[in-house]
């Protein structure tokens, strides 16, 4: 290994061990040099349409690899992709979010540089970052820079939140030493060394064995957490009653015969919030308990018979708080346990969806496959396209709860969002999540359910899919405006409308020849049930190879299941 590298080198050799292998942003003057430094340490370019979108994409990208890298410009760069950055913050998406900044002479000088606001105030972006990265380093003494980069990147990963690093243009080629690279920075756990940890381990195990009505419930923060496997395994042992909420739909297979679905109480296709609320122990892990994961704040249990798993920490019934790193607690549970016999007989079965009998048309009918295509069916026709290791992504608005009772295949997952719901982030995620895939080697299909409002507000991302070939099946849901909104309030309102495209002749716009044959790009629109079911019917579609856009055409008004009680309800608390 050589001695020193320059900067930029280091950077990126710390990104690729962590995994990393190609880079998200928009080229900025102030950064153009550093992305020379790129190809030769292993890292690809994927250039987006803009910083917003870049954004997006290096979330998705991040939560199937564990980390992504986002390139911006100083000041009107950066600021672009804030939206995109606090996202990741709020639902734990880890992105090194590195900005190419003025020369470190320029900002010394406080000179009227463009991209800033011409105060001379060169740390004002900076500080704005604070409130959405848990680490920030101004890269600007040689000396320090291994050491900074390798903290800010430690806490990316330890916390599976973003960082910032500043990088001026004229620190890009210095070198700095290379001795610190032979030592791999830390993996996503922690070790708990606390002489106490074996006596809380009896402590959770003893609890779970006497109880008499225990329940798990499972919410997506475990993927970020990394403790899907150990929650995995204790399902399956322990024959507890399970659940998910809507964000940690995918974290439990959906196989084991104690799972039953997807928690949302009355809200629900079942409603088994009777049991919740006589459980005498409740198991909670990777919470994210918002308002839209919670139907409401409805189904939040009761914290004094709830021992919540967080990262590293664990609350006892809200009495006690222990600084314990989750995977490592859940893995000496599991040893404790592992010699301990449970019977599923001994627990109260729960109520279990009737998939079936949601093959009906909306006045109860078997329906007919001439008819339109409705929500309420919709989305159980699709059980039996779904794959093994699909990535199923759901953009906000009615992809939300009508895709919350599919039945997953075994490793296949739902990607969404719990609580920043930002319109536009799906689809460029869908790029980054394809191409996150591709890195990772033969696995699943990356399938979106998009609205047509959301489609609109990220639609040039489809050109950064199709320049890197990557395989996308979008499901565009055409309802002709923001039909979510229109439950809350008005209905009829024009504010609820949006511009109608021409849907199906975007690829070709935004690139796709149609006449590559190693790269097919095909296009579906739908509005009757023969014509979903003839499309799924496809061996060709069914692979999921090269592009695939199906606009499925519904009803302005139509909702999932309750969804119009529950978006009515959140029209009444505006005034409440």
């Amino acid at each position: 290994m050589l001695k020193k590298i320059s900067v930029a080198r280091y950077l990126f050799s710390r990104l690729s061990q962590l995994g990393v292998s190609s880079v998200h942003g928009v080229p900025g003057d102030f950064f153009l040099k550093a992305l020379d430094d790129l190809a030769p340490s292993g890292l690809k370019w994927i250039g987006n349409c803009n910083e917003l979108n870049a954004g997006y994409a290096a979330d998705g990208y991040a939560r199937v690899k564990g980390l992504s890298a986002l390139f911006t410009t100083f000041g009107v760069g950066e600021m672009s992709a804030y939206n995109a950055l606090a996202g990741s913050f709020a639902e734990y998406a880890p992105v090194v979010h590195i900005v190419g900044s003025p020369a470190r002479k320029l900002q010394r000088e406080r000179r009227m540089v463009h991209h800033t606001l011409g105060d001379g105030d060169f740390g004002v972006f900076r500080r704005m970052f604070r409130n959405v990265t848990v680490a920030q380093a101004d890269l600007v003494n040689a000396a320090e820079i291994p050491e900074q980069i390798d903290e800010v990147l430690g806490e990316a990963v330890k916390q599976s939140r973003p960082v910032y690093l500043s990088l001026p243009s004229d620190i890009v080629p210095v070198p700095v030493a290379a001795s610190r690279l032979k030592t791999p920075l830390a993996s996503r756990g922690s070790a708990n060394t606390s002489a106490h940890l074996e006596a809380f381990v009896d402590l959770i195990s003893n609890k779970i064995l006497s109880a008499q009505r225990p329940l798990i419930l499972a919410d997506g923060l475990c993927f970020p957490f990394d403790i899907v496997e150990e929650v995995n395994k204790l399902v399956e042992h322990s024959q507890i009653p399970a659940m998910c909420y809507p964000f940690g739909k995918g974290v439990i297979d959906e196989g084991f015969k104690n799972f039953y679905g997807v928690h949302t109480g009355r809200f629900g296709v079942v409603n088994n919030s009777a049991y919740v609320e006589q459980a005498d122990l409740i198991l909670l892990f990777g919470p994210l308990l918002s308002d839209n994961n919670s139907s409401g704040f409805t189904t939040i249990p009761d914290p004094a018979r709830t021992i919540v798993f967080e990262k590293d920490k664990i609350e006892l019934f809200k009495n006690a708080t222990y600084q314990y790193n989750s995977k490592e607690a859940l893995r000496a549970i599991l040893d404790t346990l592992q010699h301990c016999i449970f019977d599923r007989e001994r627990y109260i079965t729960l109520q279990t969806p009737e998939i079936t009998s949601l093959l009906s048309d909306d006045d109860g009918n078997v329906f007919d496959r001439g008819r339109p295509i409705t929500q309420n069916s919709f989305w159980c026709r699709l059980d039996g396209y779904l794959r093994p290791h699909d990535l199923i992504l759901l953009a906000n608005g009615t992809p939300l709860p009508g895709a919350r009772n599919f039945e997953l295949p075994p490793h296949a997952r739902i990607l969404s969002s719990s609580i920043f719901l930002s319109v536009g982030h799906w689809l460029p995620a869908a790029q980054g999540v394809a191409l996150a895939q591709r890195e990772l080697g033969p696995s699943g299909r990356t399938i979106l359910f998009e609205g047509d409002g959301s489609f609109q507000a990220s639609t040039q991302e489809l050109s950064t899919i199709i320049r890197h070939r990557l395989d996308v099946t979008i499901f565009l849901i055409n309802n002709n405006g923001y039909t979510y909104e229109r439950g809350i309030h008005g209905c009829d309102a024009e504010y609820n409308d949006i511009a109608q495209w021409r849907y199906l002749e975007a690829p070709r716009f935004f690139g796709a020849s149609g006449k590559d044959s190693k790269y097919r790009v095909k296009t579906h629109r739908v509005d009757k049930w023969w014509d979903l079911d003839d499309m799924l019917a496809d061996a060709d579609f069914a692979k999921g190879k090269g592009l695939k856009l199906v606009e499925v055409v519904m009803d302005k008004e139509d909702l999932p299941g309750r969804m119009g009680e529950v978006l009515a309800n959140a029209g009444r608390a505006l005034d409440s």
